[in-house]
């Protein structure tokens, strides 16, 4: 029974995450400055306004419990989020399923062209052949 439900559990598609980054608070002798990371795998899926801006919004880590967790938070805007998961579904649905491709393949052996001199009314004349120098 447990098994089944990790299964289910594991088969669910988890919702996005609106993290994209955290930020710490550092001080030094000019004053207090933050530091951090951006997730830009996210950003790049986003598509700024026309100013080029992406809305964010900061919150201050209420949970942290040790130096390595960050002071703050950096969060997608509602609708960056919901422009975002848009973006997403419409690529999920155009996914090709089970890993198949629309690929052709070539099924022709490949042949080798040379250009081989003739007669004075014809200049070049190209001939044919396959792998074996036969003629095709």
């Amino acid at each position: 029974m447990t098994e089944t439900k990790t299964k289910q559990n594991n088969d669910v598609k988890k919702p996005m995450s609106r993290a994209i980054g955290a930020l710490w608070a550092k001080e030094n002798t000019r004053g207090v400055y933050f530091s951090g990371t951006l997730k830009l795998n996210v950003l790049n899926k986003l598509q700024p306004n026309e100013n080029g801006e992406i809305n964010v919004v900061v919150f201050e880590n209420t949970d942290k419990t040790h130096d390595r967790m960050p002071d703050w938070t950096i969060l997608l805007g509602r609708e960056e989020m919901e422009k975002l998961q848009e973006r997403e579904e419409k690529r999920e649905k155009f996914k090709p399923k089970g890993g198949t491709t629309n690929a052709v393949k070539p099924t022709a052996k490949p042949v080798k062209a040379k250009l081989a001199p003739q007669e004075d009314d014809v200049d070049d004349v190209v001939s044919v052949t396959d792998d074996d120098g036969e003629l095709l």
